[in-house]
């Protein structure tokens, strides 16, 4: 009896876990014997008692509790947490712990599948057509883009329950804008894609990222379609990555709104000591909730004798301002048109790294606080740019004590620049529908035809290859230059 009790349990178990009903809460107790699945159910509701598990499953009880005396269901107790990423030597007998939650798994794993597939789908033929017609291609690749990123936001805020406030005054949609903002975590440039998606370009935003980065299947090689800049940290060769970036940009008519994290790294207990040596060392304040931005710089002279600057590790916003007003030269406007200051706050929770992630430990809410600087308001010098610079991240940081304490920015959008929230739901639906039609043809072209399954192999050869000798994104970069002179194409 015992025994069928037990595999009742387990199938039970199992049952649940490829259910699409979450995980919140788990708990075993020596002295009943018990398992608690449930959401968010109250400790002392946990009868003391032990009961079997079949009367458990009875119709008239919560299908989220089960009860058995078996060692076996203890065992699968184990293993269930050991793949939902909880260490079993942190569970304290006799309490009820939070344990991971299996959104994050799946959102992994959807993310990772449809970009792995769809750059092998759509970006081959679009690839094609952008070195026949540069302009044409990349509009259309920048729509494959933005449909996935699209898809990836309707995962984290719809299926993971992430809520986006914004306040404050955002650069207008067709800007060309450097983006500058704090770093609190490794997911902040995902988590900006929401504040971009509302309150300004969604496909026209770049991101400058490590170099190393570009090799991830699917998503770093849909980065360097893209367009994206990635950076070795030498500035000999990064001088020339940000030029030829963003004069491919102008030479499209294009004004690409740039991310850049001045701060060159993300915030955690290591960084945030290294920026208090720092601050030490040079006589400055201490700061808790951002790291000392980087503003010691070496002037160099680029080969078109603009006078830019260089940390030493990634290129700061000064550098950055100066190339993008000097290199779209056959365009008939600058590049940037303003910097956008922003700054991003958590609440509840801060996922740290990918296993947070991976656990489901997403914020319940993301703030965002955006400042427009125009172009024409900055600074005209290096010296004063850097002044600028620390004054804005002095204020960031006296801003986020008071976002901590308070968890709100303030008010809303002051510019009316908000797009509307049921536009934004309706455009979730839809990628959400596409990319998962998308995926259910992969997963049926894969099972019944092999030679789907050679093309995903060789063209999946044939990124990561190209990614260890250059990638995508210069072989774009080098196009559309040639044709510029060839055929003087975009000069008009």
């Amino acid at each position: 009896m015992a025994s069928a009790s037990g595999r009742h349990g387990e199938s039970y178990i199992l049952h649940i876990l490829v259910s699409p009903l979450p995980f919140l809460r788990m708990g075993t107790r020596k002295d009943d014997k018990m398992i608690n699945i449930g959401v968010d159910q109250d400790s002392n509701s946990i009868s003391k008692n032990t009961e079997n598990f079949t009367d458990c499953c009875d119709s008239s009880r919560s299908p989220y509790y089960a009860y058995s005396n078996l060692d076996s269901l203890q065992t699968t107790t184990r293993q269930l947490r050991n793949f939902l990423f909880v260490n079993p030597s942190e569970f304290v007998e006799g309490q009820i712990e939070t344990m991971g939650n299996p959104k994050g798994v799946i959102f992994g794993i959807l993310c990772l599948f449809s970009s792995f597939f769809g750059t092998l789908v759509f970006f081959p033929p679009l690839l094609i057509m952008s070195f026949l017609d540069p302009r044409i291609g990349r509009k259309a690749l920048d729509f494959m883009i933005w449909l996935w990123v699209v898809y990836c936001v309707a995962l984290y805020e719809n299926f993971c329950g992430v809520k986006i406030i914004i306040s404050g005054e955002p650069a207008p949609e067709e800007d060309g804008t450097l983006i500058v903002m704090n770093h609190r975590t490794r997911f902040d440039w995902m988590f900006l894609y929401s504040y971009q998606m509302r309150c300004s370009s969604l496909s026209r935003l770049k991101i400058s990222l490590k170099k190393s980065l570009k090799a991830i299947p699917g998503v770093g090689w849909a980065m360097q379609v893209g367009g994206f800049l990635f950076l070795d940290r030498k500035w000999e060769s990064d001088k020339h990555t940000i030029a030829k970036g963003i004069r491919y940009f102008g030479l499209l008519k294009q004004k690409p709104q740039i991310l850049l994290f001045p701060e060159g790294t993300n915030m955690s207990k290591h960084t945030k000591q290294r920026s208090d040596n720092f601050a030490e060392t040079n006589g400055l304040e201490k700061y808790d909730y951002v790291l000392h931005p980087k503003t010691k710089v070496i002037s160099k002279v680029t080969e078109n004798c603009t006078h830019v600057m260089y940390l030493g590790k990634l290129p700061n916003f000064y550098k950055m301002l100066d190339i993008m007003t000097k290199s779209c030269v056959f365009s008939t406007d600058d590049c940037l048109d303003s910097v956008t200051d922003i700054t991003i706050g958590y609440t509840k929770n801060i996922p740290e790294n990918e296993s947070d992630i991976l656990r489901g430990d997403f914020p319940k809410e993301i703030h965002f606080l955006a400042k427009r600087h125009r172009e024409r308001d900055l600074p005209t010098n290096s010296e004063d740019l850097e002044k600028w610079c620390k004054s804005l991240w002095k204020k960031k940081e006296q801003t986020l004590k008071e976002f901590y304490e308070k968890n709100t920015f303030g008010e809303g959008v002051k510019n009316g620049l908000q797009k509307d929230e049921n536009r934004v739901q309706h455009l979730f639906r839809f990628a959400t529908m596409f990319w998962t039609l998308f995926m259910m043809a992969v997963c049926w072209m894969l099972y019944y035809h092999p030679l789907f399954r050679w093309y995903s192999l060789i063209l999946g050869v044939f990124f990561a290859s190209i990614s260890r000798y250059g990638g995508v994104d210069n072989l774009l970069f080098n196009s559309v230059d040639k044709l510029s002179v060839t055929l003087g194409y975009y000069q008009t």
